[in-house]
């Protein structure tokens, strides 16, 4: 047996108390100015200077700030600045009410405002709640979980695993009362009701993981210090950092198996903030650094956890079952297809095209044993048909970016099924012929002789009339789904002159079929109807010409430009859309900065390459279009 090194996740988090702090859990007789006063320093000088050291270390969009519904409304600047940083936000409460203090109605009108704050805050509901002093009841947790909460992170069952929320009442205290016999509270605590689909993950979370109650002074908390040295705290956390990573280095051996814990630390810009204390922040941070770790979110741990357990029980029931078996089970496609969308929305990397090379293997295996067989190929059942069609569909497009070799081939694709798939937006006949693009695209250069060069253009004006007649019918009318089925045939003429034909952004074609397309993208904008048209705004995006960019000056169209046509659709899209927008835009913007530069020092193609596999290609790789 060998050690395997730990997988630690830092989970960073900001509770972004301020005034709110005074105003609720921390309320006393005896509040004056002076306290309110260092919450309008957490807010105005706490948070820009953490903001500025996340910054520094290229961690701000991996912490997660949770934000009382207080905080919100009271510093909405230093609030916006913490949502431009890419932070997650969590609700930490209004006006960091305890539990206790309130009544079950009130504490579900408070949870419903914190609700509809960061939603108005962010565009998206929050998926994590910290419970103001870490005060939570069976009450608070049934709510939580009834607003779609992910996540709370307010116990401490455990101070390094995540966990689910045990669904149990709270125990109660003793009634020592003469009068009562002792066998009334000789009993132990019920067990635990299984859980539901709705049942939160708690991130851990306690006093010793913080860094208020030791160094910030609070003359009504009587769990305050504040005069605890910087250094004592930071010692504290990497005494706790370095056993952690030696208990999990002891289990890999013993269990043979990959461990890792997540170490969560919480701060406060009130705290954190201060002079004396954030030089010892940022040590920490770089100590960390130093380590083999990796800083997420807390809504990205969770699904972290739950990428890690699914990958670990497929490979489990593939060791055990066999790959032929599996191949069988729709359930199991079912499951690569999680995984491989959780991969597209996270980092859009290499690891989406592992899962769709290892659903390929299975799809192909269950055809050579039906085939074998002497049993039809095609799927017996829905569940599985459409997991072939989901893996093949992100397979053809996303290939057309890379020109990588298109896995799933035309044999998935009926060339004469002329209906729009609703989920597609296209025809499987559309889809078929954007196939053979591509595979003629990677060929193209290997063609030296005349007879291969007149065979290929002989294929590739197949290819063209076959688009310019494709009729794509719908089985029900849907002006919406005709719109979107027709820009992705022009697109597709637009990639087939781009791949095949060598034609750029200043052919006047090309110009001609990017109009078409970013004006049909317009319409779908004013209609609030963009759905299903990445492919299409990418091709028009990747051959936009840089020196002709207002695309319809005489239109009353809201944009004249294309780039900004671009841009807001992807805006549109990010909200909408099961897909990775960020990297679509990040390939976007770089190509259009490569564009510009071209544009200014008059370089030229190289390498007998057309447009796009000298501009697009090199840097689309493991792109998700569909």
């Amino acid at each position: 047996m060998t050690s395997r090194k730990p997988k630690v996740q830092i989970l960073l988090s900001v509770d972004f108390d301020a005034v709110s702090g005074f105003l609720g859990t921390g309320a006393s007789a005896t509040t004056n100015l002076a306290d309110y006063s260092s919450g309008f320093f957490a807010a105005q000088v706490g948070v820009p200077r953490l903001l500025r050291l996340f910054k520094k270390h290229g961690i701000s969009s991996s912490v997660t700030w949770f934000v009382p519904g207080h905080s919100m409304e009271s510093f909405p600047a230093e609030t916006k600045a913490i949502v431009q940083s890419g932070a997650e936000i969590g609700c930490h409460g209004y006006a960091h009410e305890g539990s206790s203090q309130m009544t079950e109605s009130q504490e579900r009108e408070v949870i419903a405002k914190c609700v509809q704050l960061a939603t108005d805050l962010t565009g998206k509901q929050p998926r994590g709640w910290r419970a103001p002093l870490y005060q939570l009841r069976t009450h608070t947790i049934q709510v939580l979980e009834e607003f779609g909460f992910l996540y709370d992170s307010s116990l401490t069952h455990h101070d390094s695993a995540l966990y689910f929320v045990p669904r149990m009442s709270e125990p109660k205290a003793i009634d020592f009362s003469p009068s009562k016999s002792a066998s009334t509270w000789m009993k132990p605590l019920p067990a635990p009701a299984a859980r539901t689909p709705r049942s939160l993950v708690e991130i851990p979370c306690n006093w010793y993981m913080e860094d208020m109650t030791p160094m910030q002074f609070l003359p009504a908390a009587e769990n305050s210090h504040g005069f605890v040295s910087p250094i004592t705290i930071e010692q504290n956390w990497k005494s706790r950092f370095e056993f952690l990573y030696s208990e999990a280095l002891e289990k890999s051996i013993e269990e043979d198996s990959e461990q890792g814990f997540v170490f969560p630390l919480v701060l406060h810009p009130d705290t954190s903030g201060m002079a004396h204390v954030v030089g010892m922040i940022d040590r920490m941070i770089s100590w960390l650094k130093q380590r083999e770790v990796e800083f997420v979110t807390f809504g990205d741990a969770i699904g972290l956890r739950y990428k890690s357990e699914t990958l670990r029980d497929l490979r489990q029931r593939l060791s055990s079952e066999g790959s032929l078996t599996c191949s069988m089970d729709p359930e199991v496609l079912v499951i690569m297809i999680m995984l491989c969308l959780y991969e597209i929305v996270d980092k859009c990397d290499q690891q989406w095209i592992i899962h769709l090379k290892g659903a390929n293997d299975l799809i192909q295996l269950r055809r050579k044993q039906q085939m074998t067989l002497l049993q039809s190929t095609a799927p017996s059942d829905p569940v599985t048909s459409f997991a072939e069609q989901f893996f093949a569909f992100q397979d053809v497009m996303g290939r057309t970016a890379c020109a990588k070799e298109v896995l799933f081939g035309t044999d998935y694709w009926k060339p004469d099924e002329h209906n729009i798939d609703l989920w597609m937006g296209c025809s499987p006949e559309l889809v078929s012929i954007l196939a053979k693009i591509t595979d003629m695209s990677r060929t193209r250069r290997q063609h030296t002789s005349d007879a291969d060069k007149a065979s290929f253009s002989l294929r590739a004006a197949s290819l063209e009339r076959q688009l310019e007649n494709l009729v794509q019918e719908m089985g029900k009318a849907d002006e919406i789904l005709g719109l979107v089925a027709d820009a992705k045939r022009l697109a597709a003429m637009l990639y087939l002159h781009c791949s095949l034909y060598g034609a750029g952004p200043a052919t006047p074609l090309v110009k001609t079929y990017v109009r078409q397309i970013l004006r049909l993208i317009s319409d779908l904008l004013g209609r609030k109807s963009l759905v299903n048209v990445t492919w299409p705004v990418f091709v028009a995006a990747v051959e936009l010409d840089p020196s002709d960019d207002e695309l319809f000056p005489e239109s009353e169209m809201e944009s004249k430009s294309g780039r900004a046509i671009v841009l807001r659709s992807l805006a549109t899209m990010a909200d909408s859309t099961i897909s990775n927008i960020a990297r679509t835009r990040a390939v976007i913007t770089k190509l259009w900065q490569t564009r510009d530069s071209d544009l200014i020092k008059g370089s030229v193609l190289q390498n007998q390459c057309n447009d796009w596999e000298w501009h697009v290609v090199p840097i689309s790789n493991a792109m998700s279009l569909a």
